[in-house]
């Protein structure tokens, strides 16, 4: 059999394109794995070096992360080796902590370094196990706590408590008032000459040393009284050393510490207390965590870099490959211009080329299938229909015309309404090639659509189209008596979604033609430019307006109404009045339409509506109503400014009111706790546990709400009681002393006396007189 020496050629091309891209491919697969191995050991060795100082800092991340929730305070937090975190947490208030778990949670996934969590709770010596301790971790096992770390949490749950009983002793023994501040060094593994309580005094008196050596913990082997000339003041029942501790002079810095305002740590090697809030203190450790992250990302990088590379060098060899065949063989170079265009209809009995054809034509086809099976050209085209409606479009894409009675022909038997359902094609093909996300695409797609479908306007067609830079574009098709309706159409266009896209243009498609024989090429060259993602002017495309607007312009309304959330919630309502005035004057700036002005003001209205329901609320109870609609009724930008005011500024009352409202009810809850217990251990630790929130929180909420101090209100409960236990006979003031909690009889003889005026023993003699004399 006699090959000719074209097909030989291709032959050959087609084997040489084969042999060269395997080879290509092999090649770029063997670098990248090559490169991609080498960097990530790299990439491990400096992860060893500050895996150290990470693991040392990311527990002051954490910390600045959870002070965010303006929630209950977190006392201690420690890590392992293999980077899982124990909280410690001094309250076991189940919303705070599932706050905190949650919060905790988002950062390990955004991290990439911690591999477990546990929450636990301080008051109790427990693992909070009601809200969630542990999770599934990477390797989707479940990691458990262990015992060794189990008694290490409870041994720094233990400091703690020491740290706090002792300046409560210190306040209960009325020292507090002379104290400047109180730091105390306790860490869990340290041995007892290690750890220290650094106490700063306002006066200088020996018998206020003694007194508080005497009610400080003998857990602490060193204690360092500061005087009022910062100088350590040593004393005969304690050992000192008469320099300044390391770390002093960082603790000089702070103002004042106050009892939840510290933080062990180990600082170059040295215990010391440091105040956690303070600004300085996350500087060069928030720095290392950040550098920690960035050495994986800068890994992806590169290796999604070796991988792109390798594909380049793949489509550059195509490439090549394709202008070397088309110049030497033509007819091979009509094959790969129409390669995307060629389809093959196969049935049981008959294969057709449409690329034989020198016209696209149904009806030559049938005729020559149905010379081979008998069937109507209905029954023809019905089960090849999809087939042959692909082809035909893309027989117009290819610029050759067909005579106009064929195209009207092959228009009628494949049931096309043209040109809408060739819009719809281009539409699908446009938006599965969009570099947005899905719920973006949904969204703006939606938009779009309700444009379509609004537009009325007489027997012009719509489609549009939006392109990854948020481009929109519309194509149109009119008949000549429709022209002046075509420009009323892209002025409304324009006003209804420049507010929300950066480009707008209308685009004519026949237009000076009332059949379809220029529909061809104006359909093809739209198609070109939205399918290289630019609205391409230079094409014989009509185009009738362009309308642009500032990208900057849509985010910054969307910053007012976020800023505008941020004040309703932290309850300012000048700040307030000052974002809603913000929003009216860039509406006003803008000259928007009522209409977008109600499309505008039903998008704050959405967020006021999430926001309430975040906070645990709903509409009625918060407005009274249903916002949304009562806002798509406004009819002047004086109305939206009244509304506005009346919603976010009673969304401010509510939130105040329902604040005060729970710190009284609280209050209320604590002081008729005391007095049902007045006969036991009523300190501010074991208060605050019993109504499940921090020490500092009741201490600072009870003082707004009642004017005393809790533990002024404590003593007065102490000393009440003990009038009552000194009514009885028999009953002596050492007895008396000890069963309201005080060690010492004289300091119990000083505080009664400082509230009534006399002595227990005088009390109790008055008393009794009293009694027999009414007897």
């Amino acid at each position: 059999m006699k090959i000719s020496k074209k097909k030989m050629l291709l032959k050959m091309i087609i084997s040489f394109s084969i042999i060269f891209l395997v080879a290509t491919a092999t090649l770029s697969t063997s670098i990248f794995g090559y490169f991609s191995r080498t960097y990530r050991e790299e990439v491990d060795k400096y992860n060893s070096k500050i895996l150290s100082q990470a693991q040392k800092t990311i527990d002051l991340y954490l910390l600045r992360e959870i002070d965010k929730l303006q929630s209950d305070l977190i006392s201690y937090i420690m890590f392992d080796d293999d980077m899982s975190s124990y909280v410690a947490s001094d309250t076991v208030s189940s919303v705070s902590i599932s706050n905190i778990y949650k919060r905790l949670t988002e950062m390990k996934n955004e991290s990439n370094m911690l591999q477990t969590i546990s929450v636990y709770s301080c008051a109790s010596n427990t693992i909070i196990s009601t809200v969630g301790v542990k999770f599934l971790d990477d390797s989707k096992n479940e990691r458990y706590l262990d015992t060794p770390w189990i008694e290490k949490m409870e041994k720094a749950a233990d400091s703690k408590l020491w740290i706090d009983s002792t300046f409560n002793m210190v306040s209960d023994n009325g020292l507090e008032s002379n104290i400047i501040y109180f730091v105390a060094s306790y860490p869990y593994n340290a041995t007892a000459d290690k750890r220290k309580a650094i106490i700063s005094i306002s006066v200088d008196e020996k018998e206020l040393f003694s007194e508080i050596i005497r009610v400080v913990p003998e857990q602490f082997g060193q204690i360092f009284i500061i005087d009022s000339e910062n100088k350590i003041v040593s004393h005969q029942n304690k050992s000192l050393i008469g320099t300044k501790p390391a770390g002093m002079e960082f603790i000089d810095k702070i103002d004042s510490i106050s009892e939840d305002g510290f933080f062990l740590d180990s600082y170059n090697g040295n215990e010391i207390a440091v105040n956690y809030r303070s600004s300085e203190f996350y500087d060069w450790r928030y720095i290392v965590a950040d550098e920690y992250d960035m050495v994986y990302h800068r890994g992806n990088v590169i290796q999604i870099t070796i991988l792109f590379i390798s594909i380049i060098v793949c489509l550059v060899g195509i490439i090549v490959i394709i202008i070397f065949s088309a110049n030497l063989y033509k007819p091979f170079k009509r094959l790969v211009q129409s390669a995307g265009d060629s389809l093959r209809i196969t049935s049981e009995n008959s294969d057709v080329d449409l690329n034989a054809m020198n016209e696209f034509n149904i009806i030559d086809l049938a005729f020559e299938s149905m010379n081979q099976n008998i069937q109507t050209l209905e029954e023809f085209v019905e089960e090849r229909k999809t087939v042959l409606r692909r082809a035909f479009l893309n027989n117009l894409i290819s610029g050759e015309k067909a005579a106009i009675h064929i195209s009207d022909k092959n228009m009628e038997l494949l049931g096309f309404n043209f040109p809408h359902d060739r819009f719809v094609l281009v539409v699908a093909e446009f938006i599965d090639d969009m570099g947005h996300s899905k719920i973006e695409n949904e969204t703006y797609g939606q938009i779009i659509q309700g444009i379509e479908n609004r537009a009325v306007f007489g027997s012009i067609q719509v489609a549009g189209f939006m392109t990854y830079k948020r481009n929109v574009a519309f194509l149109l098709n009119y008949a000549n008596e429709d022209r002046n309706k075509v420009y009323d159409f892209c002025s409304w266009v324009c006003d209804t979604v420049d507010d929300r896209f950066s480009k707008t243009l209308v685009l004519g498609v026949g237009g000076e033609s009332l059949g379809i024989a220029n529909i061809s090429a104006s359909y093809k060259q739209a198609l070109e430019a939205l399918h290289s993602r630019l609205i391409n002017t230079d094409c014989k495309v009509f185009v009738y307006q362009e309308s642009c607007v500032k990208q900057k312009s849509i985010t910054h309304d969307i910053e007012l109404i976020t800023k505008l959330i941020e004040n309703i919630k932290l309850r300012n309502k000048d700040c307030v009045k000052e974002s809603i005035d913000l929003i009216i004057d860039y509406i006003v700036k803008e000259q928007y339409s009522i209409e977008s002005v109600r499309e505008y003001i039903i998008f704050v209205a959405t967020y006021l509506t999430k926001l309430t329901y975040d906070m645990g609320y709903n509409e009625q109870e918060v407005f009274g109503g249903n916002i949304t609609q009562d806002f798509s009724r406004v009819s002047s930008i004086d109305e939206l400014k009244i509304r506005m005011d009346n919603y976010c500024l009673r969304f401010v009352d509510f939130l105040e009111a329902q604040k005060s409202m729970r710190k009284s009810v609280l209050v209320q809850q604590v002081m008729k706790y005391m007095r049902d217990n007045k006969q036991n251990d009523l300190s501010l630790i074991v208060v605050a546990d019993s109504a499940g929130v921090s020490p500092s929180f009741l201490s600072k909420v009870f003082k707004d709400e009642t004017g005393i101090k809790f533990v002024d209100y404590s003593i007065q409960l102490k000393l009440e009681y003990a009038k009552t236990l000194l009514e009885r006979k028999n009953v002596s003031t050492e007895e008396v002393s000890l069963k309201v909690g005080y060690s010492q009889t004289q300091y119990f003889i000083k505080k009664f006396k400082a509230q009534y005026g006399i002595t227990p023993k005088q009390y109790q003699m008055k008393f009794l007189n009293e009694l027999n004399f009414d007897g």
